[in-house]
């Protein structure tokens, strides 16, 4: 059942294992080898013995390479740097200032010994990558500067449009440094960024000596406060789902876990779950029945649903029950469920008949008065032939059989409701006979609204011992 995995699953806890690696140098290489195919051992000793059976020592030795088998590998090309991206990283190994890498910068472009640090792309183009190749094949084609195709020889400044970018960004912040050392006001700064001269006076409120680094760090963490923060994390997310598979309800599981019902919901359409709303228990939708237009028809089979008395009506005691059977595939097996529910506590009792028949029925109530230690004092049931026999519980146990009106399961609600949650985890087809009275009865273990938020388990023991005191 699914249950018993989600317990596996929620129970698993990892084991330390060993494993064999090789270090095998060849031709001046070093390679790591492992085993195939790829085995684990759960101890040393087990690595050990494998070791000797396969007369494999610790240590160096000699071995002799069989086969050689080649794939090729790719990797990204390297990135050219920009103005700020190098600004940062030598900010980052040296802890040069902006203004003295801008200064190496520019005295080294000067020279003719570095390119101008690019600000519109991070890779070479074509042409460029042709011309480097042809200057690596014949070194002596030296070309003048107004003959080269490359573009990053000189200075490229590229803007976006102010109503592109919502905030500055960090490239933005660096140039801010450098017109701070310069000593450019406010307005200045603003017309050589494009920006507004209040976006300006907000960015240099960020911190009282304006750096770059401090800035970014100062909006980022502003950043990430922004906006509604969401509940669903990894753990609620697994503890949601676990009960959805046990077909719980939205509601309850909201209620369990002290959430809004609505954020569950919001979460399912959003895709959050590996799990589809046709797999909730109503399917997402309540289907409503068209009304029977079969005869109704009248069997005196005992007292009418119309003369039980207002008291089981008010279920305000333990004892009234309701009692159906749910048969299994037709041809195939003759195992059918019979289950009782009480109701005021929604407690459930679910026993295996070998047949469809109302001996079967009396035998497995015979055995549920005899295994029940709380009051029983009636039974409501519909008019199938199974329980046709109930009416000699009266003279045998005092205990009064209500039938209800033909084709009416409304006036046995909790019993079917039952049965509908039943086929969730067994649709009409499911063979019943491997299927133990534990399997049936976890629904005792879950909190009902109806309950007030108690399980029927819950109810039945309070009203059990208090009938016992």
């Amino acid at each position: 059942m699914a249950y018993q995995r989600d317990q596996l699953i929620k129970n698993f806890k990892p084991e330390p294992y060993f494993e064999l690696n090789a270090e095998i140098l060849a031709n001046q290489q070093k390679f790591k080898a492992k085993l195939d195919p790829y085995q684990r051992f759960k101890d040393e000793s087990g690595l050990m013995t494998f070791m000797q059976a396969k007369r494999i020592q610790k240590g160096l030795q000699d071995g002799l390479i069989k086969d050689v088998k080649k794939q090729a590998k790719k990797r990204a090309s390297p990135q050219l740097f920009s103005l700020s991206s190098l600004q940062s990283a030598m900010n980052k190994r040296y802890h040069a200032s902006v203004s003295q890498t801008l200064a190496a910068i520019q005295s080294l472009y000067e020279a003719k010994l570095l390119s101008y640090p690019r600000t519109d792309c991070a890779y070479i183009t074509d042409e460029e990558f042709e011309y480097l190749v042809d200057c690596k094949i014949n070194p002596n084609a030296v070309q003048t500067k107004n003959q080269l195709p490359l573009k990053w020889c000189l200075p490229q400044t590229h803007f976006l449009e102010a109503d592109l970018l919502s905030s500055i960004t960090y490239s933005e912040r660096i140039k801010i440094e450098i017109f701070c050392e310069l000593g450019l006001t406010n307005i200045q700064m603003a017309e050589r960024l494009k920006r507004s001269p209040s976006t300006i006076s907000y960015e240099l409120s960020r911190c009282q000596l304006y750096q770059a680094e401090l800035a970014q760090a100062n909006a980022e963490s502003k950043r990430a406060r922004c906006g509604r923060k969401t509940k669903l994390n990894a753990k609620l997310k697994q503890t949601i789902l676990n009960h959805l598979r046990l077909s719980w309800s939205p509601e309850v599981i909201a209620h369990e876990l002290k959430l809004a019902t609505k954020s569950i919901y919001n979460w399912l359409y959003q895709g959050k779950f590996e799990f589809s709303l046709s797999d909730l228990p109503e399917h997402g939708l309540r289907q409503r029945r068209n009304l029977d237009q079969r005869s109704k028809y009248n069997q005196s089979l005992g007292r009418s649903i119309d003369q039980r008395p207002i008291m089981i009506n008010q279920r305000n005691r333990i004892g009234d029950f309701e009692i159906d059977t749910v048969v299994g595939p037709r041809g195939h097996s003759k195992a059918v469920l019979l289950t009782l529910i009480d109701r005021k506590s929604r407690f459930l009792w679910a026993y295996q008949l070998k047949d469809w028949t109302a001996a079967a029925v009396n035998e497995a109530l015979t055995q549920f008065l005899a295994t029940f230690k709380g009051p029983v004092h009636s039974f409501t049931v519909d008019r199938g032939t199974e329980f046709s026999k109930l009416v000699s519980f009266e003279s045998q146990y005092g205990i009064p059989t209500y039938y209800c009106h033909a084709y009416t399961p409304a006036e046995r609600g909790s019993n079917e409701r039952f049965n509908r949650n039943l086929r969730c985890f067994y649709p009409k087809g499911a063979c019943f006979e491997h299927i133990s009275a534990q399997d049936l009865t976890t629904t005792n273990q879950r909190p009902l609204k109806v309950l007030n938020w108690q399980t029927p388990y819950q109810v039945m023991l309070t009203n059990l011992s208090k009938n016992s005191d």
